[in-house]
């Protein structure tokens, strides 16, 4: 792997920044106009210096302006006095802190929550509308983008947004909450999304000659999955193949997904100009709220999705790493946790250092698209045999690298043991080393687990490699005939791989 590997792109880490978790809380208390000023380039400062290319913050919920004037939308008051000075003294700060940004070669973009259900107030047209309220989904009302006044609001609203300040670009979040249209619907209104898209590529394009520079972007993010974007309305193929967005971003909702498809979304951009930017979460998954992703984490997402072909990634929720509301303790991560994000800039060198794959299960219970995204293999006496699909780029014959594979069989009796296979291949019994806990695992060492067999195999034995695959895999695992394994209720979780790499090798 060296530098001509990869694209020379100008973009290569993005930073999205809900208004709370890097701006709203630097800037309240401030006693005046300019004590926010120097909050706000504080916080621009340690972007910059952790390398952030572009700069997305969130201007509009919920159908209301979150920060700014504006005559198209209501603006919302009384959430951070800091935004509220701003507005009382007559001071746009989307306009200060595109400025900031620009001073500092980061690019500036409002980003749009297009259905945010966190619950809270809602715009004009949600309270005024309730027969176009999505009531059949958790959370707060959403909207429905089937109507066509939703559609022209918002439309007018970022023509508004367009001509008041001088953006790089617009953001369209679709994972605040995912669903545009009444549950089953979406895919017989993709149309509307798509013309809805063209339209803002026309008042993007419009902008753009008005100001004389070339083109202003148009990014969104869109579920790490083509079954769910095509369930849920988002023809991410047609809006590539038209050239009305300039990139990408599959995500999961909350975690990171390594087995996001990267390289098939960026087979959609081929003979395009759109780039592919997968989003790194700093949560792991449900049941391990008491965690968070490290350096070693990120660089593993970082490797796979640069191997398929992404330009970049995404942070998204990023202040978990920080902020007191979430973990007291974690403070002292601000600004520091930002040089997690620093590394995933070079694909090569992260490719120095070791990496650590978790593909647990992010949503055993279901994810706000509708779909779960958990792959666990579950045993019984019927059926004693299932296959888990994990997405690794690694080149395990490297004499460098040492890698490890690690996964724990929960409900495994006492005299109960597996079979493993890796893409159809037997594992050797003398390369997996096991271990029972009989006292299972509680949550400060990881997802609460109950008594487990953890078995950890050597993957690149110099005398009997396992054959990985650079790409997709398959672990099978099978019960063991016999009385040993109980009840026969057995749960394959945890599956983690560790790449360590040789020094002075």
């Amino acid at each position: 792997m060296s530098a001509a590997d990869f694209p020379n792109d100008d973009r290569r880490l993005l930073y999205n920044s809900d208004a709370g978790n890097a701006i709203a809380r630097r800037i309240s208390g401030k006693k005046n106009i300019e004590e926010i000023k120097t909050a706000l380039a504080g916080t621009f400062d340690e972007m910059a210096g952790a390398g952030v290319d572009t700069f997305s913050v969130v201007t509009s919920v919920r159908f209301y302006s979150w920060i700014g004037p504006s005559a198209v939308l209501e603006v919302k008051t009384g959430w951070n006095d800091g935004f509220d000075k701003a507005i009382e003294a007559g001071v746009d700060l989307r306009k200060v802190m595109a400025g900031m940004c620009h001073e500092r070669g980061m690019e500036f973009m409002p980003c749009i929550r297009m259905n945010d259900r966190h619950g809270g107030p809602v715009g004009k047209i949600i309270r005024d509308h309730p027969e176009w309220q999505l009531k059949e989904l958790s959370g707060g009302p959403g909207v429905d983008f089937a109507q066509d006044p939703v559609r022209e609001q918002l439309l007018a609203y970022i023509e508004e947004l367009l001509g008041a300040v001088e953006v790089d670009g617009v953001e369209f979040d679709y994972m605040r909450w995912a669903h545009m249209f009444r549950p089953g619907q979406g895919a017989s209104h993709a149309h509307l999304l798509t013309d809805f898209t063209r339209k803002t590529r026309k008042l993007l394009d419009e902008a753009a000659r008005r100001r004389g520079v070339k083109r202003l972007i148009l990014g969104v993010r869109i579920p790490q999955t083509f079954e769910e974007c095509e369930q849920l309305g988002y023809d991410v193929a047609a809006w590539i193949k038209e050239g009305l967005v300039d990139f990408v971003v599959p995500s999961d909702f909350f975690f990171i997904d390594l087995n996001t498809k990267v390289a098939e979304f960026v087979k959609l951009t081929e003979g395009t100009n759109c780039k592919v930017y997968p989003a790194v979460h700093p949560g792991i998954g449900v049941g391990y709220e008491a965690h968070y992703h490290n350096v070693t984490t990120y660089r593993a997402a970082a490797h796979s999705f640069y191997a398929g072909g992404a330009s970049g990634v995404q942070a998204y929720n990023y202040q978990y790493h920080w902020l007191p509301a979430y973990d007291p303790g974690r403070k002292y991560l601000w600004p520091a946790a930002l040089g997690f994000l620093t590394e995933l800039k070079n694909p090569v060198d992260i490719a120095r250092h070791d990496r650590h794959y978790l593909f647990n299960p992010l949503w055993p219970g279901g994810c706000q698209t509708g779909f779960r995204h958990d792959d666990r293999i579950r045993l019984s006496r019927s059926d004693p045999r299932g296959s888990q699909r994990f997405r690794l780029y690694e080149n395990l014959q490297d004499p460098k690298l040492s890698a490890l594979m690690q996964l724990k069989a929960v409900g495994l009796g006492e005299d109960g043991a597996i079979r493993i296979r890796i893409n159809g291949e037997p594992v050797d019994d003398r390369l997996i080393v096991t271990k029972r806990v009989n006292k299972g695992q509680d949550s400060i060492k990881g997802k609460k687990q109950p008594a487990f067999v953890r078995h950890t195999i050597q993957l690149n034995s110099p005398a009997d490699p396992v054959a990985i695959i650079r790409g997709d895999n398959e672990l099978t695992v099978e019960l063991e005939p016999g009385e040993g394994n109980g009840d026969g209720a057995v749960t394959i979780d945890d599956l983690e791989i560790y790449v360590y790499v040789r020094r002075g090798r």
